[in-house]
């Protein structure tokens, strides 16, 4: 596109250079319309070289503020793991190199959400209303509730004809949400003579979400 590439994947060791530029462009970035971030990947050079790294980030390293613990809140757990490697080097000294780097991304981490479920009591009202094998929608809603039952802030919801009302409430649930990044970067330059370079640039990312849509309770 005109305004060049909206999105490279962060390697930590694809780039070798950075620069921001926030006003004054050129006529070359006529049409950004805020910053414009240049980066530079690495490439190859006469000598080979190479790096592996393995980056840790997890919640037990890290605190509450004071206000957070003045509030009861509680710590989220949050566990990511960053690795991967990178290498380089000449393929024709002073003509053809070639660099490559991989990364993986693997974030642990859970999310709290507030639902409103059947309490006990309107559970077992539900369910004397609608016995097993009854009604085939009621069964199936019951099967996502799971073991969750509300807890706070009740209220009823009638149904009509005569029969009681259900007993609603508040509770929270917690689901897992691994996400799993794959990254890959590799660059081949060519320089057949002192005026003239080519160069070939491969960028992958792949992102997935193993539970994006997580169900609110288990039977």
């Amino acid at each position: 596109s005109v305004a060049g590439q909206s999105y490279i994947p962060i390697l930590r060791d694809g780039y070798n250079e950075v620069a921001v530029l926030s006003s004054n462009y050129s006529a070359e970035f006529g049409r950004a319309g805020g910053a414009v971030v240049n980066v530079v990947t690495r490439s190859g050079s006469n000598q080979f070289h190479g790096s592996a790294y393995d980056v840790i980030n997890n919640s037990a390293f890290n605190s509450l503020t004071a206000g957070d613990r003045a509030d009861g809140t509680s710590k989220p757990v949050v566990v990511e793991n960053t690795f991967g490697f990178s290498f380089g080097g000449p393929v024709k000294k002073n003509k053809l190199f070639f660099f490559g780097t991989y990364q993986r991304d693997l974030v642990r981490s859970g999310t709290d959400a507030t639902v409103r479920v059947p309490t006990e009591a309107g559970f077992a009202t539900l369910r004397s209303l609608f016995p097993a094998g009854r009604n085939p929608n009621v069964d199936r809603y019951l099967d996502i509730v799971g073991n969750l039952r509300g807890q706070r802030e009740l209220s009823s919801v009638a149904i009509g004809l005569g029969r009681p009302d259900i007993e609603f409430g508040e509770t929270n649930v917690s689901s897992p949400q691994p996400v799993n990044d794959d990254q890959l970067l590799t660059r081949v330059d060519w320089t057949p003579t002192q005026k003239d370079s080519l160069s070939f640039r491969y960028v992958y990312d792949r992102q997935r979400f193993n539970n994006q849509f997580p169900t609110i309770g288990s039977g």
